[in-house]
């Protein structure tokens, strides 16, 4: 477990803060209407956000984890929509 700050820079965090501003702007849209075009932009966010978190200098068992949710957990959900 990290005990101290993520290691990340101002162009990642920028990046990240763009990835999460449009998936919270996008996923209200989502669980409302679940359309095939709203869910490929959902999995479209995801997979800019699985490249973020491969960017990032995080532990190994936190890029893990954050990894497994992202390639497993989120994707069956979002299919689970349509």
């Amino acid at each position: 477990m990290a005990t101290g700050p993520i290691p990340i820079t101002a162009s990642q965090l920028a990046s990240l803060q763009n990835v999460l501003t449009d998936l919270s702007n996008l996923l209200p849209n989502v669980l409302e209407n679940p359309t095939s075009s709203r869910v490929s932009q959902l999995n479209t966010i995801l997979n800019e956000l699985r490249s973020l978190v491969l960017s990032i200098d995080f532990d190994a068992n936190e890029q893990s984890a954050l990894l497994s949710l992202l390639e497993n957990q989120l994707p069956l959900q979002a299919a689970r929509l349509t």
